[in-house]
């Protein structure tokens, strides 16, 4: 087990105490899956939270890395940065319902812990350690509590997430800022193939309330798929039927219907009828064309290294289809 994010901790918190750091480490495997509220009642309390935070202490970021799964969000921090409360208890939410891999990681992870105190490692009585450690062992391994002087000196007030939404939260304090000074927002998610799209997409229909639009319904018939046609960058995707049948009708606010069309039977599918929501995603290969780019409140490119490309569309599409 690495210890860099536990000497993390150290430099974050000179004066944390074996039992803080237990918890840490107890955050690290379990995350939030102790957490047992609904979604409105967890946000509940972040509002409480945030109405009472101390001004004695204020964290440096607003995410804390605790290990390679899980993270922590500073409330301190989310006003400052955009970020509207109500996403980091639908984060929160989400992230409870992770469970955790393997309870043998627990272990091994108190074992390191202990092993790093005997060495000098870390700044902890090791007896007092492992006492520690054999009483949460005795107990089941429950949650465990900052000590009082933790809670003295640097007055906490978190909230624990998956580290992969923790490495989002730019985008989502983005799309936080945005809805709060508009009614509704367009976010464009576009990049190489492969790079995570819908992926992302999806994500964030499960964080938001939001219509998610899908580029690949918006290929050229083969009667538009001239030379001249497909030899310009984006050539291959009917940007002007996007923005006839999709974006013009999205900007005005009421229902709408559009045809996806099917490459496979290259003919169009049964009709989809639209109901825009507060945020509306469009996603796929050339979804920033120039001829769209001007229709989107955020637009996000998604990249990655051939290799890590060539792995995936294989994964995902078979030998077969190299």
């Amino acid at each position: 087990m690495e210890i860099e994010w536990l000497i993390d901790q150290l430099k974050r918190y000179p004066n944390l105490q074996a039992e803080d750091m237990l918890k840490a480490l107890y955050q690290s495997e379990f995350g939030c899956a102790h957490f047992t509220l609904g979604e409105k009642q967890g946000l509940k309390h972040i509002l409480k939270e945030l109405d009472g935070l101390s001004s004695a202490y204020t964290p440096a970021d607003l995410v804390e890395p605790i290990g390679d799964r899980f993270c922590r969000v500073h409330l301190a921090k989310i006003k400052a940065r955009g970020l509207n409360p109500a996403t980091l208890a639908r984060l929160f939410f989400l992230s409870s319902q992770t469970k955790p891999e393997n309870q043998n990681n627990f272990v091994a992870k108190l074992a390191c812990f202990l092993d790093c105190c005997k060495k000098g490692t870390l700044p902890f009585d090791p007896v007092y350690v492992q006492t520690l450690i054999a009483e949460n062992q005795k107990s089941g391994s429950p949650a465990i509590h900052h000590s009082p002087k933790f809670h003295q000196l640097y007055h906490p007030a978190y909230r624990v997430i998956r580290a992969d939404y923790g490495a989002l939260l730019p985008l989502l304090c983005k799309i936080d800022t945005v809805m709060r000074q508009k009614e509704s927002a367009i976010v464009a998610i576009d990049g190489n193939s492969a790079a995570g799209k819908t992926t992302l997409s999806s994500f964030l229909a499960q964080v938001y309330d939001a219509n998610v639009l899908h580029m690949d319904h918006f290929f050229l018939r083969p009667s538009q798929r001239t030379p001249a046609r497909l030899s310009s960058p984006g050539g291959n995707v009917d940007y002007e039927r996007f923005l006839h049948d999709v974006l013009n009708p999205l900007s005005k606010g009421g229902s709408f219907t559009f045809c996806p069309y099917n490459c496979k039977t290259q003919s169009f599918d049964d009709p989809i009828t639209v109901t825009p929501k507060p945020l509306r995603i469009v996603e796929g290969a050339y979804s920033m064309h120039p001829t769209l780019s001007g229709n989107y409140d955020v637009s996000v490119f998604l990249s990655l290294d051939f290799a890590s490309q060539k792995s995936r569309i294989l994964l995902r599409n078979g030998v077969s289809m190299q």
